[in-house]
């Protein structure tokens, strides 16, 4: 699953995948032409996601993108499946 969100000069982007199929590259695979075809629009000068701190795979799939480590969100999302208290995420993006 891929989900963009545009928000007027800026979108940010998640996505889900099983876990029978992490470290294939499937993701970045998938996520690469539509973070081009997202930035080529002329509006769009931000692309931007986050992971959870104890996932650094998705930071790896994130840097293969061509975004760049911003900072550290302490308590930034709650992820259900994890825990029901916030989480540390790493924010990660792309300018134009």
């Amino acid at each position: 699953m891929l989900e963009f969100r545009i928000d007027k000069f800026k979108a940010d982007f998640g996505y889900v995948l099983g876990k029978k199929y992490w470290n294939k590259g499937y993701m970045t695979e998938a996520l690469n032409p539509v973070v081009k075809y997202i930035l080529s629009k002329d509006e769009i000068y931000k692309i931007w996601a986050f992971h959870d701190i104890d996932n650094p795979a998705s930071g790896k799939v994130m840097e293969k993108l061509g975004l760049r480590f911003v900072c550290k969100m302490r308590n930034w999302v709650i992820h259900p499946n994890i825990s029901e208290k916030p989480r540390d995420c790493h924010i990660y993006s792309l300018d134009k």
